[in-house]
């Protein structure tokens, strides 16, 4: 299983949960992607998003061309949780 997690800009993502448990391949990214492209192209081979922010945004669209994963947000992320299953982890 992979893991991305996104907008990490302080870095501390890392720290925050017992990531080995998972026994998954997990990438902090710190940098923040505006365009769709340039989202589907790094996001592509990950099965789980876990978005840290709201910075980055999920959109039906791109929702459709990542069809194979999984998508943790913010519970106010309507479109996330009626277009991909249920998030996981604590709100």
């Amino acid at each position: 299983m992979r893991i991305a997690v996104l907008d990490d800009y302080q870095q501390i993502a890392a720290s925050y949960a017992d990531w080995p448990s998972l026994n998954a391949d997990v990438e902090f990214f710190a940098d923040h992607l505006s365009t769709e492209d340039d989202l589907v192209e790094r996001l592509r081979d990950f099965d789980i998003v876990a978005a840290m922010r709201e910075r980055t945004p999920f959109q039906e669209p791109l929702f459709a061309r990542l069809p194979g994963s999984r998508c943790w947000q913010p519970l106010e992320c309507a479109m996330c949780l009626s277009t991909w299953p249920p998030p996981g982890g604590t709100a």
